[in-house]
């Protein structure tokens, strides 16, 4: 692919067929709700654990029926989406196996429904659509936070108790409002920069929601993917100002952002030097989880048991912190799918961004890199929200990249089409 045969998607203002139209509408509502604390849906029905999953799971059902047309094989033998959509069939035989086999398989079915709708979404409507749908999950997501308090009078009060509820965690909430605000931004510089309301109104709210969230990694994420649109633009002495400080704010994610020491979700103590010294206990965490995963090394326990699994650990003794989740990207599928799903998925990962390299397209991979560095100290895909969303956007895009492309035939932040742009 080279930057002469790729297609304006500045210039594409064609509305959205009605099938296109319901297939992003589904899909961001199943990412929105699939983000939302368990313990909020619940509030609609009888307490239970993985309400969240029973509420998706119809939703994701759904997704795979509209998207029946679309799921050929061609689809996904694209590179490193093979392994991807492999992961995903693994992790039906790591439910089936795992603690809790209906939970998992629901946990399944929403991650199949909502990647291969995003696939779809992606080839269709190219980055715009993958945007769109983001932006549209935001929404949903927000009206939570509006919708959650006349649910229970525990929390009619403003403030962190919201966030908290709305949110598996504030870290969470942090990667979510990035990811929104990197779509909204998207799709205003598609549009030449030309503001609309809801676009205002959607990035205003984002912004506020990642400053709430007081998540520094998300944070330093967001500023070093905007440090690397930057860098596209610009030209000389100018780029190496802005990879200085895309540098500077990998730097400072990974030096500070990773120390949470105002939620106490890893701090085994107050002094914040230990902090410093143990990463606010994941250099603890992480080779006790991978020794406790040794238990079912090959199929894991199943989607949606990491907090069980967690929570069992700290029961025993293993660790003395309250650790939610196994706070890496990499971890997660180790824990849900085993040795043979964390191959998989590394190796759509890491072929996802080893095809990366070989066209630069800076809306495309500083979505990729707030994935990596939110991931190298967070469960980016715990749920099939918006991280699922995003890395399989980036993926099906990078998939259909074979050859390097000079650096004089790149498109050097034009506005290229990520992605097909064939409507049906």
């Amino acid at each position: 692919m080279t930057a002469e045969i790729l297609h304006t998607d500045r210039d594409r203002t064609k509305p959205m067929q009605p099938r296109s139209a319901a297939l992003v509408a589904l899909c961001g509502l199943t990412v929105g709700l699939a983000a939302i604390q368990s313990t909020t849906i619940s509030q609609l029905a009888p307490p239970a654990e993985h309400f969240r999953a029973w509420m998706t799971a119809p939703l994701a059902a759904a997704l795979l029926a509209l998207n029946a047309r679309d799921l050929t094989l061609r689809r996904w033998r694209r590179g490193p989406l093979t392994f991807l959509a492999a992961w995903v069939g693994w992790s039906f035989v790591s439910a089936v196996l795992g603690d809790d086999v209906v939970v998992s398989l629901a946990y399944s079915l929403v991650f199949a429904g909502v990647g291969a709708a995003t696939i779809t979404i992606s080839d269709r409507l190219g980055w715009a659509g993958v945007c769109t749908t983001l932006v549209w999950a935001g929404v949903c997501y927000a009206a939570a936070a509006t919708i959650a308090p006349l649910l229970s009078d525990r929390y009619s009060a403003l403030g962190s108790e919201r966030l908290r509820l709305l949110s598996l965690e504030p870290n969470q909430l942090g990667r979510i409002c990035a990811i929104v605000v990197l779509a909204a931004l998207y799709l205003a510089w598609r549009n030449r920069w030309r503001w609309s309301i809801p676009n205002v109104v959607v990035l205003a709210i984002a912004l506020w929601g990642l400053t709430a969230s007081d998540s520094r990694t998300a944070i330093g994420a967001l500023l070093a993917s905007l440090c690397l649109i930057a860098f596209s633009y610009m030209s000389g002495p100018m780029r190496i100002a802005a990879a200085g400080l895309a540098l500077a704010a990998v730097a400072c994610t990974f030096g500070f952002g990773v120390l949470d020491t105002d939620f106490d979700w890893l701090s085994r103590n107050n002094d914040a030097s230990s902090d410093v010294t143990n990463l606010s206990g994941r250099t603890t965490l992480w080779p006790t989880v991978i020794e406790a995963s040794s238990e079912r090394p090959l199929a894991g326990h199943g989607m949606g048991t990491d907090g069980a699994f967690m929570s069992e650990l700290r029961y025993e003794g293993k660790i003395s912190f309250v650790a939610p989740h196994a706070h890496s990207i990499l971890l997660h599928p180790l824990i849900t799918t085993g040795f043979v799903g964390l191959l998989l998925f590394a190796s759509a990962l890491f072929g996802s961004i080893g095809r990366a390299f070989l066209q630069f397209e800076p809306w495309r991979d500083s979505m990729l890199l707030l994935l990596v560095i939110d991931g190298f100290s967070e469960s980016v895909i715990r749920a099939p929200s918006f991280g699922w969303v995003a890395l399989v956007a980036v993926t099906a895009n990078t998939a259909t990249l074979k050859r390097r492309v000079p650096w004089t035939e790149r498109s050097h932040g034009r506005p290229a089409d990520l992605g097909s742009t064939t409507e049906s």
